[in-house]
């Protein structure tokens, strides 16, 4: 008797056929996302991108099997998202709202909120599942001491990855996880997330506003635009990526730094990229490049050109170099250069 043929894996990790959402679907017009349909392969780590409203978390909801797609139409590691809680289980969402629950568990710890991680999973997986849980929080700088009552905003975030990145899962959707992360955290989890991709052939699709630190860590990018995901590039595919992407596949993984004050972020190019995307401001080619685009900063000051990358209110944080060197001579005077060009007038300090 002939063995039974193996059980071969899905050949992409996400996938959407026409998938059309709308919050009132009784009122006609009303469509958040429309006939969105894309593959994304294994292993891929995907930067969404897209206006504020334009359905980027709605999406990663969709993924996530929180909300209701029609049959078939959206499907995670080859299951319906919605309709296969064994799938539900393999994806994990990272968004701000379990922040908020965090935010009401005052009286526990972060020993107790990590060990109830532990004790969520199958029994085979919590020896391994500990062990991540600790190299998670030591890279996010977690204390297991900590009590919810007395934590920040930004360690309670820390918290909430080391919590939702545990457990083995083999999809990861991060909707702005990384807001309230200072740079150090934020480069450690990067570390972390390209390690499962491809360690583990986790699928990451990570939806941020904040470029800093992404070429060299992202192989695709995916633009929702016009309620319809008009563009899922592979990083190489887009000339003006492709030679820091191919160049820059270990420059992540590499030790910190000394940063000049006139050294450029290595997000110029990706965060022109995207700009240019949003705004329509250059043509697309076929292959993915841009048109028109001054993809380069050429024309502007060191200072001027960092500060037109930067798209967040914490400016300094993200774009001083490490931690240790933030108030040095030579950071403040660079700061201080910085501000009077944004602000095109001298600053008293």
């Amino acid at each position: 008797m002939d063995a039974p043929a193996a059980i071969l894996p899905p050949r992409y990790a996400l996938m959407c056929r026409s998938l059309s959402f709308s919050y009132t679907p009784n009122i006609a017009g009303s469509e958040v996302l429309q006939s969105v349909s894309f593959k994304v392969p294994w292993g891929a780590r995907v930067v969404l991108v897209g206006l504020n409203g334009a359905g980027k978390s709605t999406l990663l909801s969709l993924l996530s099997g929180g909300r209701m797609a029609p049959e078939g139409a959206v499907t995670v590691l080859g299951e319906d998202a919605f309709r296969s809680p064994s799938a539900q289980k393999k994806v994990v969402l990272i968004s701000s709202e379990w922040t908020a629950a965090v935010a009401a568990m005052s009286s526990a710890s972060a020993e107790e909120l990590m060990t109830a991680a532990v004790e969520r999973v199958c029994e085979e997986e919590r020896a391994e599942t500990a062990g991540r849980g600790q190299r998670l929080a030591e890279l996010l700088g977690v204390d297991r001491n900590w009590q919810v009552y007395a934590l920040s905003e930004g360690q309670r975030r820390r918290l909430h990855l080391v919590i939702k990145l545990m457990p083995l899962y083999q999809i990861a959707l991060l909707d702005e996880a990384t807001t309230d992360l200072d740079i150090v955290a934020r480069r450690n989890l990067l570390l972390f997330l390209r390690h499962d991709s491809a360690a583990r052939r986790v699928t990451v699709v990570y939806c941020t506003h904040i470029f800093d630190g992404l070429e060299g860590w992202a192989s695709h990018i995916a633009l929702i635009d016009g309620r319809r995901l008009s563009r899922l590039d592979n990083c190489l595919s887009i000339p003006a990526l492709a030679h820091t992407t191919a160049g820059r596949q270990r420059a992540i993984a590499s030790p910190p730094h000394k940063h000049s004050k006139h050294e450029p972020s290595a997000a110029s190019s990706m965060y022109e990229v995207v700009r240019c995307w949003l705004k329509g401001g250059a043509a697309a080619s076929k292959d993915g490049g841009i048109v028109g685009a001054d993809i380069s900063g050429v024309g502007l000051s060191g200072e001027k050109r960092l500060l037109k990358i930067c798209t967040c209110t914490r400016m300094c944080t993200h774009l001083c170099g490490w931690m240790g060197e933030l108030w040095s001579e030579e950071y403040r005077q660079w700061n201080r250069g910085c501000m009077e060009a944004m602000y095109d007038t001298p600053r008293v300090y």
